[in-house]
């Protein structure tokens, strides 16, 4: 289910910022694997490339 994804992806981060690789973390609301999620994603993610 998307809540047992949710939380490895949650264990992921938070271990990846454990060992002080900087990470972020989004959950797209009502969408998974499909096109609106990649577009919200690479709206949120693009200005952090540029910082």
């Amino acid at each position: 289910s998307r809540d047992v994804l949710r939380g490895s992806q949650k264990v992921n981060t938070e271990r990846l910022n454990q060992a002080g690789i900087k990470t972020h973390f989004s959950i797209s609301p009502l969408t998974a694997h499909e096109w609106q999620t990649w577009r919200r994603s690479l709206h949120a993610f693009a200005p952090l490339i540029f910082k």
